[in-house]
C-alpha cells in the first residue's frame, strides 16, 4: 500500500490484496459519512471512460485505479454491493450525477449514491460550489496542493487527463484526496442546508436522479 498523510489526513492507494482487505475492513468499520468520486479521461460521459474510484471519509481517502485490471474493479462492485446491503447511509459525491453517470457506464452499481455536496454547497453560496475552491475557502490553502503539483506534472511531461500514467503518486494523491474533502464538505455544510434549503436540497436530488435515467433510458420527445 502506498499510503500518506496531509493534515490528519491519510490517504492510501489499492494496490494488492493485502491493500483491498484493509480498504475493506475500514469501509466496514467507518462510523461517518462516506463519500465516492471518480477520475476520468475527460467530461463526456458517452464517450471518455472511468480511470480511478475514490471512497473516503472526512479523515482517509483510498484510491482505486479500476483501469489496471478487474481485481480493482471487484473491489469497487463489493464497496457498492456493501454500501447497499449494510445498511449504513448512502454514499455523498460532489456533482452526483456525473459521477453516476460515469460509474453506471463503466458497469457499477450507484444506487446507494444519494447525496450531492455539490448541490449543497451552491445553495449555500453560488460562486463557491466547486469542489477544490469550496473546501479550500473552508479549510485552507493546503487542500490545494495535490492539484497544483499534478498540473505541474502534466504540463511538464505534455500529459492530458486521459495519457497521464495511471501509477503516477500526484494523480492518485489528487483522487485520494477528493472523497475526503467532499465529506468534510458535506458535513460543514448538511446542518445549514436541513435548517434552510431542505427542501431545494431535496429537489436538487430529486431531479438530478430523473435526469440520469433519462440520460441513460432516453426520452421520448415530441418533434411538433
Amino acid at each position: 500500500m502506498t499510503e500518506w498523510m496531509n493534515e490528519k489526513t491519510q490517504l492510501h492507494i489499492v494496490k494488492t490484496e493485502a491493500d483491498r482487505h484493509e480498504f475493506e475492513d475500514w469501509l466496514q468499520a467507518a462510523g461517518g459519512r462516506i463519500a465516492v468520486d471518480t477520475e476520468t479521461t475527460g467530461l463526456d460521459v458517452w464517450h471518455d471512460r472511468l480511470r480511478v474510484v475514490q471512497f473516503g471519509d472526512a479523515w482517509h481517502g483510498w484510491a482505486i485505479p479500476v483501469e489496471m485490471s478487474d481485481f480493482h474493479r471487484h473491489i469497487v462492485n463489493w464497496a457498492m454491493w456493501y454500501m447497499e446491503s449494510s445498511g449504513k447511509q448512502p454514499l455523498i459525491a460532489h456533482r452526483m450525477k456525473f459521477d453516476i453517470q460515469f460509474l453506471r457506464n463503466a458497469g457499477f452499481k450507484t444506487r446507494r449514491i444519494l447525496e450531492d455536496s455539490k448541490a449543497a454547497a451552491w445553495l449555500l453560496n453560488p460562486a463557491m460550489s466547486s469542489l477544490k475552491p469550496a473546501a479550500a475557502q473552508r479549510f485552507g490553502q493546503w487542500v490545494l496542493e495535490g492539484e497544483t503539483k499534478m498540473k505541474d506534472l502534466m504540463k511538464k511531461n505534455k500529459w492530458t487527463w486521459e495519457t497521464i500514467p495511471i501509477d503516477t503518486f500526484e494523480y492518485l494523491y489528487y483522487a485520494g484526496m477528493d472523497p475526503v474533502l467532499t465529506a468534510r464538505l458535506y458535513e460543514m455544510n448538511q446542518p445549514l442546508v436541513d435548517q434552510h434549503y431542505r427542501e431545494l436540497y431535496d429537489l436538487e436530488l430529486e431531479v438530478a436522479l430523473i435526469m440520469v435515467e433519462a440520460e441513460q433510458r432516453g426520452m421520448n420527445v415530441d418533434l411538433n
